[in-house]
């Protein structure tokens, strides 16, 4: 139960990531380009979305192909 809420959990925050801007403001002041920052966060949570997603569907298929 415990791994299926942590995939649950790890889905949702890569959903978060990817589908919320969040205000990058202060990369500016240290002379960082927010493109780069805003880009490798949407990515990684592409990824990590899409991963969680996959693990629950073939956990998924797996129940109902057992059963």
């Amino acid at each position: 139960m415990e791994k299926k809420l942590s995939i649950i959990l790890g889905f949702i925050v890569g959903l978060v990531f990817v589908n919320f801007d969040f205000d990058y403001s202060f990369l500016l002041e240290m002379n960082i380009d927010p493109a780069f920052v805003r880009a490798a966060v949407k990515t990684i949570g592409f990824v990590g979305a899409l991963f969680c997603g996959l693990t629950l569907l073939f956990d998924a298929w797996k129940a109902i192909r057992s059963s």
